[in-house]
């Protein structure tokens, strides 16, 4: 089981297969495809706090992925008659596959993950937005190419949940922050990869991309007045954007004021993404709901079958070609055996126990190479995930990076191509086919 509460809790070579689906579900939402990955999972929103973008987001993901979502509103639950946070964990935990907890404090999504037996997914605190993170990294990705190495102007309250994971991003992702905010509302802390300023203009100047958030965040209500004040000469407006690259794009996570924090000319502007980046959130969650309620770890249920199911001849010539051919091949039957479906009709056998098994014996197997901290092992799991978690343009794509770092790292004798062929002969010889 692994919690989504911050974005460390994945590493970069997580994000990176995470964007390569995103890229995928988004793909075949457009062209009218239909995904049923998740069916027969469920989802549970549990909200303290008011939402539009997350609630709408995470319930149509689970539903196009054939899944369910119920929205557990606190003003209609048990909890706002005192039941104890940590019961409700346990009780939804049997009711459901992952859950949804847009709260206050982090000691509330602390104590609650803790107590849950289902993976838990940050849905915003007080001390981050990973999901919205997600989904504006993803942005910065499909319009410039790559968010490694960019220069992200943040412009607002440092201190609350968007300016922190910017902040806890910047050295996951690789890209450089400029933070600027007044006197009183800048970060507690940073790290190497942010520069601190009270001067909009200087995080802007030369920017590829703009980030600004509302001045008054939910539960600050009380606090309007002064943050209007300490923030003025903070608006992201026409005048401050001609400093940043011609090309910058501009992103808010929405709710939007315009006039204050925003000017109605630039977020409605050609350079605002705003409305693209609040879609994405849909396609981005839809890969992270995959990746947390498919968890690999989930496949030890399956028990080892002897025996050897014949398989087409079309099956058995796409087993043995490249490995771009075999990553389509293993995506559907990975598909199969972690939502535990019937597999007759894709594979044409006469029994469908034992692909199933051999192919999440294979997924653990590799997996295992994940947990060794090492160089090697980080390869062998990114080597698994592209097989079972991409399409053939993924696949191409990840191998080649793989590759390209093996030989920056000077590991040149550690063989890509090799290593997944020997995962294949591995599964075949499972199969009574080597």
């Amino acid at each position: 089981m692994r919690h989504f509460l911050k974005l460390g809790d994945r590493s970069s070579a997580a994000y990176t297969q995470l964007f390569a689906r995103t890229h995928e579900l988004k793909s075949r939402r457009r062209r009218g495809l239909h995904d049923d990955t998740l069916r027969g999972k469920t989802l549970v929103l549990l909200f303290e706090k008011a939402s539009t973008r997350t609630r709408l987001s995470f319930e149509a993901a689970m539903f196009q992925l054939g899944g369910a979502c119920i929205d557990l509103p606190m003003s209609q639950s048990q909890l706002n008659r005192g039941e104890p946070l940590t019961d409700t964990a346990k009780v939804i935990a049997g009711y459901a596959d992952a859950l949804v907890f847009r709260t206050h404090g982090d000691d509330r999504l602390a104590a609650y993950a803790d107590a849950s037996r289902i993976p838990v997914i940050n849905g915003l605190s007080d001390g981050g937005h990973p999901v919205q993170l997600l989904a504006d990294l993803f942005t910065i990705e499909e319009k410039l190419g790559s968010v490694k190495g960019t220069t992200i102007a943040f412009i607002g309250d440092g201190a609350t949940n968007m300016g922190l994971s910017f902040i806890e991003a910047a050295p996951i992702f690789g890209f450089h922050l400029r933070l600027a905010a007044p006197i009183g509302y800048q970060p507690a802390a940073i790290n190497d990869h942010v520069f601190l300023t009270t001067d909009p203009r200087v995080a802007v100047a030369g920017a590829d991309v703009v980030v600004t958030d509302v001045w008054t965040s939910m539960g600050q209500e009380a606090e309007t007045a002064a943050r209007l004040a300490a923030f003025a000469g903070f608006q992201v407006d026409a005048d401050l954007m001609k400093l940043a690259k011609p090309t910058a794009i501009v992103l808010h996570c929405l709710p939007a004021h315009r006039g204050e924090e925003i000017s109605a000319e630039v977020i409605d502007g050609p350079q605002s993404v705003v409305f693209e980046e609040a879609e994405n959130r849909m396609h981005v969650q839809k890969a992270l709901l995959e990746e947390t309620i498919r968890n690999p770890t989930l496949l030890s249920e399956f028990t080892w079958d002897a025996e050897h199911p014949p398989l087409k001849k079309s099956i058995l010539d796409a087993l043995t070609a490249d490995a771009i051919a075999w990553g389509e091949v293993v995506n559907q039957a990975a598909k199969l055996a972690i939502n535990k479906q019937p597999s007759a009709e894709v594979f044409g056998m006469t029994r469908t126990g034992t692909t199933r098994t051999v192919v999440a014996a294979q997924w653990l197997q590799l997996w295992h190479y994940a947990q060794s901290g090492s160089d090697r092992g980080e390869y062998h799991f990114r080597i698994v995930e592209v097989t079972f978690a991409g399409g053939k343009q993924t696949a191409e794509r990840v191998l080649g990076e793989i590759k390209r770092e093996v030989t920056e790292r000077g590991d040149e004798d550690f063989d890509v191509d090799g290593e997944f062929r020997a995962f294949r002969d591995a599964t075949l010889s499972k199969l009574g086919m080597r």
